[in-house]
């Protein structure tokens, strides 16, 4: 009998949270201040969907073209990219990291005719265009495409699309800075992936210790795994790019490992692409902890006059948190981040490795 009457309590919470639930989604999508900024963002991100999509095309288009002329290995005339340069064992350099540039960077599979970076590169940058392209769209059409923004849910399309494009944006970097080996290129992918899933289960963690029967102690642990998940996943991105910064210094710093016609000094494209995408990558991140700042008190220290003390408000909720506005500006910046972050990258690659160089 107790036992009925506790499964009934159980069932009649979830009933009221349910309700609850309800009513502020009705009386969100109804309130005209956010159905008009939400219509500007569905404006944005139809906008991002023609821009992903047009890119895609054009640079398949373009590919296709140069490949139909009979160029196997597109811009093979100039070897001053580091596609073509780093990439391979130079006969008349002699350095500490000929081995690294050859051995390492490199192995069998990649340097033989079998694999051709630059049709790998172009297959990369046309897959990572159109399934943004693909994913903003599908994200459009459905149908609690509204509700979960301004109710500031967890956005598992965008993470889904994250996981993919982005692992591909990665590889694109690497092979375009001449590091090919295969296993390399795996071990980033997964990383990248990894740390676009860990983010998606930390969102859905953060939205739902908003609906979690009425037990605080119970939603603050919630908030603390969200949180401790969201610094985890910098943990994979990190190893990715200290990688990359580190190659890169070494070639820009170490010993010669390769000549060609403009001199020893990495082209400023690579600076470019190396710079510009660490920093929107890192954004991205940042993004997500502000959008946790937003909905409860994430600062577990406070900094004093002489000293550092615990906050007393840790993991509590914001009282001025509003799911609404939260949702939206999330979104808007994830939408804006994620066209600079591909055009960049995408433009910058196609044009100096596939196209002039």
């Amino acid at each position: 009998m107790v036992k009925s009457t506790e499964n009934s309590n159980v069932l009649s919470v979830e009933h009221f949270y349910k309700e609850a639930a309800m009513s502020t989604d009705t009386q969100v999508e109804e309130h005209p201040d956010y159905t008009e900024a939400y219509d500007r963002l569905r404006l944005f991100s139809k906008f991002a969907t023609a821009v992903h999509m047009g890119s895609f095309i054009t640079i398949l288009v373009g590919v296709s073209i140069r490949m139909a002329n009979g160029s196997p290995q597109l811009g093979i005339a100039h070897v001053g990219r580091i596609a073509s340069c780093w990439g391979g064992l130079q006969e008349d350099s002699e350095s500490f990291l000929k081995d690294i540039a050859y051995r390492s960077i490199t192995n069998e599979i990649s340097s033989s005719q079998g694999f051709d970076r630059h049709v790998t590169i172009a297959t990369l940058l046309v897959t990572f265009f159109l399934l943004s392209a693909v994913f903003q769209f599908l994200f459009l059409i459905s149908t609690e495409h509204k509700k979960s923004i301004l109710n500031n849910r967890p956005q598992w399309f965008r993470y889904t699309e994250y996981s993919l494009s982005a692992s591909c944006m990665v590889v694109a970097i690497f092979i375009s800075f001449g590091m090919l080996d295969s296993y390399l290129h795996v071990t980033v992918f997964v990383l990248t992936f990894l740390c676009m899933a860990i983010g998606l289960v930390a969102d859905y963690m953060r939205f739902l210790s908003l609906s979690t029967g009425a037990d605080a102690n119970l939603q603050k642990n919630i908030r603390r795994v969200s949180l401790g998940l969201h610094y985890i996943s910098w943990i994979p991105v990190s190893v990715v790019w200290c990688i990359l910064w580190l190659v890169v210094l070494d070639m820009e710093f170490g010993q010669e490992v390769c000549h060609h016609p403009d001199g020893n000094e990495l082209p400023s494209w690579v600076w470019s692409v190396l710079v510009t995408q660490f920093i929107l990558f890192i954004s991205f991140g940042y993004v997500q902890r502000v959008q946790f700042q937003k909905q409860f008190n994430i600062d577990s220290l406070l900094l004093c006059r002489t000293s550092l003390k615990y906050n007393p408000y840790f993991l509590e909720p914001n009282d001025s948190y509003d799911a609404a506005v939260v949702g939206l500006q999330t979104e808007t910046a994830f939408v804006i981040l994620s066209v600079v972050a591909k055009s960049t990258l995408g433009w910058i690659v196609y044009s100096q490795v596939l196209i002039f160089l």
